[in-house]
């Protein structure tokens, strides 16, 4: 999902395909593969390869899971199960345009999966296709209730649009559905904070952070839940919580944004020009933020 009017490092503001999913969810559906591949005679190495590409999705290290299943998918590529994991880790990955050719592939073969079908809606919301993921969402959810990636797809489609209402409406139901999945407490916190409800927004976001599967998700949220800090004006736990996340010139950045964010833009000035004293050739990002503030006649 793309939010190009604000350039916070590291910050992908609302979780959509890129991004480790939680784990409750994630679980249950490697114990289902896991069985799935006990019906079907592979050989051992296989096997322990498959083993060793679900233990790196679970710790995050996607680019690990992609060569292991890549290798998998080498020495038998007529495993639908071994292309289908595949296309998920490009997704973590947010290399949605070569996954789509997996998932249209496998819909190919079977045109009624659900599994399939969600996969691709998830890639069409992260290259901005919102129409065709939307229909794909609304038949899968309609077909089955319970399926939280959809619900939480929907919810983003809304959060795009600016509709956080809508959107917070199918946070919730993902919530619930998903048993408080991390990646759905990220979004549903991230667009309470947007719609100003702040106390609600930082709880949210604080639980997500705590049932995060690993380092890179938890960073995450991390980022997300500064972000709400500064726009609610406390710059001081913004600052802290993003610290230990990010080098100086980069916190400085963000503390700039969260300044602007939170109406003070002489100390957003002050941060975005930190920014640039520690890296004031390559770092793009601070210097247009501080164009961007500086250009705005209320801030004159």
């Amino acid at each position: 999902m793309r939010k190009s009017f604000i350039l916070i490092s590291c910050v992908l503001l609302l979780s959509g395909c890129g991004g480790a999913v939680g784990r409750e969810g994630k679980l249950e559906e490697d114990k289902k593969l896991q069985e799935e591949l006990s019906k079907i005679s592979v050989p051992t190495v296989d096997k322990s390869i498959y083993s060793s590409a679900l233990a790196a999705m679970e710790n995050g290290e996607y680019v690990k899971a992609q060569q292991f299943l890549k290798q998998l998918i080498g020495n038998d590529n007529k495993n639908d199960l071994y292309k289908e994991k595949y296309a998920e880790v490009l997704r973590y990955l947010g290399a949605c345009k070569s996954a789509m050719p997996v998932y249209d592939h496998l819909l190919s073969k079977k045109p009624d999966d659900i599994g399939y079908k969600e996969g691709k809606g998830l890639c069409l919301l992260s290259e901005g296709d919102f129409q065709e993921a939307g229909e794909i969402f609304t038949e899968i959810i309609n077909s089955d209730s319970s399926r939280w990636k959809s619900i939480n797809g929907a919810g983003l489609i809304f959060a795009s649009k600016k509709k956080f209402t809508e959107a917070n409406q199918y946070f919730d139901l993902a919530a619930e559905v998903s048993n408080d999945n991390a990646t759905v407490l990220n979004n549903q916190g991230l667009a309470k904070g947007l719609m100003g409800n702040y106390t609600d927004a930082i709880e949210i976001l604080q639980k997500a952070a705590i049932r995060a599967d690993n380092v890179s998700q938890k960073r995450h949220i991390a980022l997300n839940l500064a972000m709400v800090y500064g726009i609610s004006g406390n710059l001081d736990a913004a600052k802290k919580t993003a610290e230990s996340y990010l080098t100086e010139p980069q916190l400085y950045n963000n503390m700039g944004v969260y300044a602007e964010l939170a109406k003070q833009p002489q100390l957003a000035k002050t941060y975005l020009n930190k920014a640039l004293s520690g890296a004031p050739i390559y770092y793009e990002r601070a210097w247009k933020n501080l164009e961007r503030v500086e250009a705005d006649p209320k801030n004159k």
